[in-house]
């Protein structure tokens, strides 16, 4: 690696990336023009973005925001793209830091002047939690005297009207077995119906996929084609049909508690997530 003083990033670590990018791209069936249209950027900027070329582009902080949008348009996981633009830009935590081009095509570091806090957000920011701090005392203690006025409301409404109970006034009639053996079968029915899972009624035609995402996720459809027929952000508890298309590559980005259903067929999606993820990608149909 270059000195890190005068190159902001790897370059061996930035080609192998963007190489990386350029085959899931090609994979996909998208082209060049489709992510500059996306990105907003020129086609030759997406070309040295894949090469791993980064000294056309105004600082290389553009050029991280720029990879990690590329890579959220072609369904690249999220942990694994930061995970990999750690190695292109090692991250600095203790200085902020300035951007100049060099003529390699490299970047220097000088660090950046700080500008003093204002005393007098320092001093407002005081006033109101004085302020904030006597509205609380004022609105507890008001508080406990209303909840101790009741208390003792309660207490001189139950001593005048509650009777006294006396062995004398007090019968006690023993439970027969017949009524011991329906309390017995009510207790057990609910127990049955806690422990009983719900399952939804779906109604699914012989050749159609049905998708319904628990959590608001990214869903992404391809056809037995190739071709992309659904790709975007879906609500919660929403549903969603494709038909005559069959197989499908289905991708959903929060796949937890997700529900999926071929030809009235359930899809068990625990069994294609991997440990450690929250998407899970499957094949549906034949």
């Amino acid at each position: 690696m270059q000195n890190q003083s005068s190159h902001v990033y790897h370059k061996e670590a930035a080609r192998a990336l963007g190489g990386e990018l350029r085959q899931i791209r090609e994979k996909s069936g998208i082209s060049v023009a489709d992510v500059a249209q996306r990105l907003k950027l020129s086609e030759q900027q997406i070309e040295a973005l894949e090469k791993g070329d980064y000294s056309s582009f105004a600082g290389v902080v553009f050029v991280m925001g720029f990879l990690r949008s590329y890579a959220r348009m072609i369904n690249m996981d999220t942990s694994e793209i930061e995970g990999r633009l750690q190695t292109v830009v090692p991250q600095e935590s203790s200085h902020a830091y300035l951007v100049n081009r060099k003529e390699d095509g490299g970047f220097d570091y000088r660090e950046g002047g700080k500008t003093a806090f204002p005393k007098w957000i320092l001093a407002l920011a005081a006033l109101l939690l004085v302020g904030g701090g006597i509205y609380a005392w004022q609105n507890k203690s008001q508080t406990e005297n209303n909840r101790q006025n009741e208390a003792d409301s309660n207490a001189v409404q139950n001593s005048l009207q509650a009777p006294a109970l006396q062995a004398s006034n007090v019968t006690v009639s023993p439970m027969t077995e017949e009524s011991s053996m329906e309390v017995a079968a009510s207790d057990t029915l609910k127990q049955a119906a806690a422990s009983e899972p719900v399952v939804p009624e779906v109604s699914v035609a012989a050749d159609e996929l049905w998708i319904k995402p628990h959590y608001r996720s990214r869903l992404v459809i391809r056809d037995n084609s190739g071709k992309l027929v659904f790709e975007g952000i879906v609500a919660a508890g929403s549903e969603h049909r494709e038909r005559g298309g069959a197989p499908y590559e289905v991708w959903i980005g929060i796949a937890a508690e997700a529900q999926a259903n071929f030809g009235g067929t359930p899809i068990d999606l625990k069994a294609y997530r991997r440990e450690g993820r929250k998407s899970v990608s499957f094949r549906a149909g034949k």
